[in-house]
């Protein structure tokens, strides 16, 4: 018969692997702009250069990622910190920054 776990275990288990998820997925929306075209994808640029439109922002208008992408890298490593990896707040927020992080990184 297999021995279980503690609870306490399982829960530290659940903590990292939502920690883990957060940080990665900081890290791929930060990078997937980058790797995207060494993989043979068009750039965004790109793809609004061919279909201009007037709808299309001025190329200045997406430096809002510069900081909107620091913010959400300081929000994943305070979330990794060892103080802040079991709180309420973390365990609530954790997986939904997570699947937002890694949406973003599907969408670049």
């Amino acid at each position: 018969m297999a021995m279980m776990r503690p609870a306490a275990a399982r829960i530290v288990d659940r903590d990292l692997a939502r920690t883990t998820a957060v940080l990665l997925g900081a890290a791929g929306q930060v990078l997937a702009p980058a790797v995207g075209p060494r993989l043979g994808q068009r750039t965004i640029g790109a793809v609004i250069d061919e279909h201009p439109s007037v709808l299309t922002p001025p190329d200045a208008a997406f430096a809002v990622w510069g900081p909107i992408f620091l913010a959400c890298t300081a929000a994943a490593v305070q979330q990794a910190l060892p103080g802040e990896r079991r709180t309420d707040l973390q365990r609530r927020a954790g997986w939904w920054l997570a699947g937002a992080y890694a949406g973003n990184a599907a969408w670049s």
